[in-house]
């Protein structure tokens, strides 16, 4: 029996976009989007898989977080995952 090693087309894209991603920066209002609420962010963030960094100068300047961390744990949509839709392709 044959082990699979070969990554899809799709794997590949992702590690793609990730690596593409580094120096990117997202904004708190962004990341709350893309991650699917406020309560996820902020739990992720206490378990040091996303870090945000916030520039000096100002009082009132704005969280930022690195996109490549915060697209590792985006949802699928759910709309992508309905067998009608994966049957189509």
């Amino acid at each position: 029996m044959e082990m699979v090693t070969s990554q899809t087309e799709s794997d590949i894209r992702f590690k793609s976009l990730v690596m593409r991603l580094r120096g990117v920066e997202f904004s708190r209002r962004l990341a709350v989007k893309l991650l699917g609420g406020e309560k996820r962010l902020d739990r992720l963030m206490l378990q040091g898989k996303i870090h945000a960094t916030k520039r000096t100068g100002a009082s009132n300047t704005m969280w930022r977080f690195d996109a490549a961390e915060i697209v590792k744990y985006v949802k699928p949509n759910k709309i992508f995952w309905h067998p009608c839709i994966l049957s189509c392709f």
